[in-house]
């Protein structure tokens, strides 16, 4: 739609976003707007399991990492 490189338009998004605007993402819409609470709510719970299994992952990565040494 913007012919924005993908990478830039996620930039952009992620500014808006931590100024505040409601922005949010699925896998199965992309990106939109809010059309009530409940969609903000599965929106943050999503995100928040998305960073638990993120820092999961990564917290497995470096403690096998120290077994290297």
């Amino acid at each position: 739609m913007t012919e924005l490189p993908a990478r830039q338009v996620r930039q952009q998004i992620q500014a808006e976003r931590l100024q505040g605007a409601q922005i949010l993402a699925d896998n199965q819409n992309g990106y939109f707007l809010p059309n009530s609470q409940a969609d903000v709510e599965l929106f943050y719970r999503s995100m928040l399991h998305r960073a638990a299994e993120i820092a999961r992952v990564a917290n497995t990565v470096r403690l096998r990492g120290r077994l290297l040494d």
